[in-house]
């Protein structure tokens, strides 16, 4: 059983007469890292927003062709159950955060599944360690910087890690010491089997890639 599958998918905006992109066919593993790439407004975003229902559920467009997650179709998963199997870093981190605390921020995903109190902290603590960012656990989350509110939107999916990451630039705004951490602990979620979907044109992810797409290539 693949953990993604896209079948002939085709998008375009209502507004649009022509299509964003056009049949994309592909089927993606535990492990495998998908790497996104094409220019500015060629449908990259677009593509991440389709596989985690904002389109059509919030936004509207066309969608043709079909997307399976685990062997389900994707329109037969309600948003709240699409949250247990998949989670986005949104490309401006500004609408990711809403807690007023790092801490608040990073305990959300894990307290809204059950997971014990003590288990949390745990996650927390080691996320934080991780990505070096242990400082920024008491912190407001609307006085840090763009990159480091960057790291705090990723270490938050982290601690409910779903069996599939989506990620809207993520290298934008890291300093090159920060990214060597994101790239290693990242590293680490595929070989536990974490699925990754990255929409960047960043050439220091070609080599963390087993499959990649340009976009522009699908007009």
């Amino acid at each position: 059983m693949f953990l993604l599958e896209c079948s002939d998918l085709s998008f375009k905006y209502e507004s649009q007469q022509n299509w964003l992109f056009k049949n994309i066919s592909l089927t993606l593993e535990r492990g495998e890292v998908l790497l996104v790439t094409g220019p500015s407004g060629s449908g990259k975003t677009t593509f991440l927003n389709i596989l985690c229902k904002i389109i059509p559920d919030i936004n509207s467009g066309n969608i043709v062709g079909s997307i399976k997650i685990k062997n389900k179709d994707l329109q037969n998963y309600t948003m709240p159950q699409l949250s247990r199997e998949l989670s986005l870093l949104w490309q401006d981190p500004d609408k990711q955060l809403i807690f007023p605390t790092v801490e608040m921020e990073l305990a959300f995903y894990p307290e809204n599944y059950n997971v014990a109190p003590e288990k949390i902290k745990n996650r927390i603590n080691k996320i934080l360690h991780d990505l070096k960012i242990s400082e920024l656990q008491d912190r407001d989350t609307a006085f840090l910087s763009f990159g480091e509110k960057k790291l705090v939107a990723l270490a938050s999916l982290l601690t409910y890690q779903p069996d599939i990451l989506l990620m809207d630039e993520l290298t934008a705004g890291l300093s090159e010491r920060k990214l060597d951490l994101v790239l290693k602990k990242i590293s680490g979620l595929t070989e536990a089997g974490t699925l990754l979907v990255i929409a960047d044109n960043n050439p220091i992810l070609n080599n963390l890639a087993t499959e990649k797409i340009n976009i522009e290539n699908y007009k």
